[in-house]
């Protein structure tokens, strides 16, 4: 497990080498936002898991995030809902 105070460190530790089931990221980062940071690990992990969590308009992040994220989750996350996800199967 890691985590990176802002989305350019995050992009940057994903290009590094590192290796993960699952990616969760919010949409609001300084650096890049949470897309850049899924879109970055579709293309370096693309067998993880990748869920983009916001507060914004669940639909319009859906639309925007495209392919990238696997799920979007709208703030406040429900933590059952969210380990559902992660111990489910791979979209």
């Amino acid at each position: 497990m890691s985590m990176e105070a802002d989305g350019a460190e995050a992009i940057r530790h994903l290009s590094s080498g590192a290796a993960y089931d699952a990616i969760l990221t919010d949409f609001t980062m300084p650096g890049a936002n949470g897309i850049a940071v899924l879109a970055c690990a579709r293309r370096l992990l693309p067998g993880a898991l990748r869920v983009l969590i916001s507060g914004d308009d669940q639909l319009l992040l859906r639309e925007q995030a495209g392919e990238d994220a696997h799920y979007v989750l709208q703030k406040p996350i429900v933590l059952g809902e969210l380990m559902v996800l992660i111990a489910g199967p791979p979209p």
